[in-house]
């Protein structure tokens, strides 16, 4: 999110392993100047045991969808965080199922899900293949085709605008490395090229043309590993916030599209996403 003209990367809520309690807590990062610094607006969705679900951008405003109850159940709330004046807004509409770890993004005036946990009081997290569409201004949700594959614990990624949604989940067959491409032009599915290492709760991320991911679990023990794919043929240009569009990004040179590489390992093994 951009605030007065400085992009940060902002952080909220989460928990310590092995605690149900969690934390409300909001801090932003501006890695140009390598410095974080609290946020005095916590986030109101936590009270005590609730973590983040699903989450997205639009419109420089961040979006939380639905969350886990820990270890009681799901959530079906959406929250709106706006960064200047810092502050939140529960927002009328609700998943049309309550669920967390949800693979979410935003691809034009939209914010797309696919999958995410659903609550079993036995074994707690079991994946889905819910899939919903949020529409952030007129604040109403719909649902979806189903994602092919019930996946949670990942990340979707937009991806020359199609849903990319990254491997992950936690109930058998899975942990997957499988990905799954939706477009929302034709309300279909398709599927990917797959990356080597099968994992969940890994950090991902692109610049629309190329994909990073590493660590996570690898199915249940954390990696190091790192992989790096390039989607070939460039992204169209992303507007920067004074409307000017920024450089479209294109493969390294000598890359083509696909297949997954291995790149070197992070520092040290890595939960998260």
């Amino acid at each position: 999110l951009t605030d007065a003209g400085t992009p940060y990367i902002y952080c909220v809520g989460g928990s310590a392993a092995g605690s149900a309690a969690a934390t409300d807590r909001v801090f932003r990062y501006n890695p140009v100047t390598d410095v974080i610094s609290p946020v005095a607006s916590p986030w109101p969705g936590a009270m005590g045991t609730i973590l983040p679900g699903g989450f997205s951008v639009f419109n420089n405003k961040l979006y939380i969808l639905g969350g886990f109850n820990n270890p009681v159940g799901m959530v079906d709330t959406i929250y709106e965080f706006t960064p200047n004046p810092a502050g939140w807004v529960l927002k009328n509409a609700h998943l049309p199922a309550p669920r967390g770890y949800i693979p979410t993004t935003t691809i034009g005036n939209f914010i797309y899900t696919g999958g995410g946990s659903m609550f079993d009081p036995t074994v707690i997290l079991v994946d889905s293949t819910d899939s919903f569409r949020y529409d952030p201004v007129a604040d109403s949700i719909i649902t979806i085709a189903s994602i092919p594959r019930a996946t949670a614990e990942t990340r979707a990624l937009n991806v020359n605008g199609q849903m990319w949604v990254m491997g992950g989940g936690r109930t058998a067959p899975n942990p997957s490395n499988q990905v799954n491409i939706y477009n929302p032009g034709t309300n279909s599915w398709s599927i990917g090229t797959p990356f080597v290492t099968a994992r969940r709760n890994f950090p991902t991320d692109t610049d629309g043309c190329r994909i990073w991911l590493a660590g996570g679990y690898a199915p249940t023990t954390p990696t190091d590993s790192m992989e790096i794919f390039c989607c070939g043929g460039g992204a169209s240009p992303t507007p920067t916030a004074s409307g000017t569009p920024s450089p479209t990004p294109t493969c390294p040179p000598g890359g083509s599209p696909g297949p997954w590489t291995q790149a070197a390992p992070v520092g040290v093994d890595h939960y998260g996403g």
